[in-house]
């Protein structure tokens, strides 16, 4: 029965958020960032969202977390129900970049290449 009950609260938000956002809001998500010696992490909680929502793609060092959500009997009409993009610094690993989806928090690891901890170099003049 808790179970029934969990899935009609969860489809309810959706239809809640999506009305939302087709009427010109967004859904309100939660973003933490946090930060170690060997990575960065962000972690996104969005009411409504699985795994299956989000997309992720990085370009020319711009993150881009989002999600577009169907609205009508066409798979075609997408209206953004999530986004956020963030401007990664040089010392990120971009090919080492992974995610995460458990109990309903999206994780994203941004881990550091060689450069994190500086470069420096002697150039000799020819």
């Amino acid at each position: 029965m808790k179970a029934i009950a969990n899935e009609i609260s969860n489809k309810l938000v959706q239809g809640l958020d999506l009305g939302n956002t087709i009427l010109g809001g967004m859904t309100e998500a939660y973003f933490k960032h946090t930060e170690s010696d060997s990575e960065y992490k962000i972690e996104v909680k969005t009411p409504g969202l699985s795994a299956e929502n989000y997309s992720i793609d990085i370009k020319n060092n711009v993150l881009f977390i989002y999600s577009l959500m169907s609205y009508g009997e066409s798979s075609y009409e997408k209206t953004p129900y999530l986004m956020r993009h963030f401007t990664l610094p040089y010392y990120i690993d971009l090919e080492g970049v992974e995610a995460d989806f458990e109990d309903g928090t999206l994780k994203v690891t941004l881990p550091y290449n060689h450069f994190k901890d500086g470069f420096e170099k002697k150039v000799e003049i020819h």
